[in-house]
């Protein structure tokens, strides 16, 4: 998750991809306007949902997320996260002191809620949306998720008769299990499986999956190819005006010749149907992402927002978050 000022915060980026039509791994900050995106593959369905997978790759603190706020699992908490070099929460009910250098202490405590069973559990103090949402019953948890073979227990795991992932404890491997039940080196994720089996009540096939993240392993399928969209938007081959240094016809003249294999390698005629698909994708939603679009810094236009400027004033080829 980038820093800088000019991307739009995580809690902007989860609201706004949380409202919009959008099947992808969104591991990067990156704001981007996604609704003509959702709109172009299901024009002319009925009944579109959407399946949004937010991927932090690890960059998430789970045990400062949701807390159990019983007496006992609290101490043991305190216990752990406490003391020298503490990272642990202060406890509901806490008030925040802003002045404080410590984080924490600025915080206040953690946010109390009641699940449906009776038990306290607690958000992170700047999780205060997230709170809202689970009073009004549109938010559940799901705690100690993680990849699997099968059932097992901690006396199974430590006296080693547990069934479990491949390269268990390796970063990689681990987060690639996560996407495609399989090590780092896997082709293809249950993303993009269980796209396969529905992008056919989708008008334009070519938006039913569609990553902000790069390829994505969890979007591959069988049949499914996802959509890539760079940090600035679909990516155009030459100017927004219709025009290449100049000449409308300089502008064709290169789309049609990266889009055309000269000859019969499979690498080069890979190459070419892969810009005929980016160039037909473009073409649909160039009306959808205007300029001056919701993925764009407020108040800015093309030629200011750093996330837009490229190498050539009229061309955007070339453009990408620097």
């Amino acid at each position: 998750m980038s820093q800088r000022s000019d991307f739009l915060s995580r809690r902007e980026v989860l609201r706004r991809a949380s409202a919009l039509g959008l099947v992808a791994p969104a591991a990067s900050g990156l704001g981007l306007g996604l609704a003509a995106m959702g709109q172009a593959a299901a024009a002319g369905a009925t009944g579109y949902k959407a399946l949004v997978c937010i991927f932090m790759a690890g960059g998430n603190d789970a045990m400062s997320m949701v807390l159990d706020t019983g007496s006992s699992a609290w101490q043991r908490y305190d216990s752990v996260r406490g003391g020298v070099g503490e990272i642990a929460l202060a406890a509901p009910g806490t008030p925040s002191k802003p002045t404080s250098t410590v984080l924490h202490e600025r915080l206040g405590g953690a946010l109390s809620v009641t699940a449906s069973g009776g038990e306290g559990l607690a958000f992170h103090p700047v999780m205060g949306g997230v709170r809202d949402l689970f009073n009004a019953k549109r938010l559940a948890v799901t705690a100690n998720v993680g990849p699997l073979i099968g059932p097992t227990s901690k006396a199974n795991y430590l006296s080693g008769r547990a069934a479990l992932p491949a390269k268990l404890f390796s970063h990689n491997d681990q987060q690639s299990t996560w996407q495609s039940f399989g090590v780092e080196g896997s082709t293809s994720g249950w993303g993009g499986q269980f796209v396969d089996l529905l992008m056919s009540g989708n008008q334009r096939a070519m938006f039913s999956a569609v990553s902000i993240a790069g390829n994505a392993v969890w979007l591959n399928g069988s049949t499914v190819r996802a959509y890539q969209m760079g940090p600035a938007g679909p990516v155009r081959l030459g100017s927004s005006t219709g025009k290449l240094f100049g000449s409308s016809t300089v502008q064709q003249k290169l789309q049609a010749i990266t889009r055309t294999a000269a000859n019969p390698q499979l690498l080069e005629r890979e190459h070419a149907a892969v810009m005929a698909r980016a160039q037909e994708a473009e073409a649909v939603l160039a009306s959808g992402l205007p300029v001056n679009g919701p993925w764009a810094t407020a108040g800015q236009s093309a030629s200011t927002d750093p996330l837009l400027q490229c190498i050539e004033p009229d061309t955007v080829w070339a453009c990408g978050a620097r």
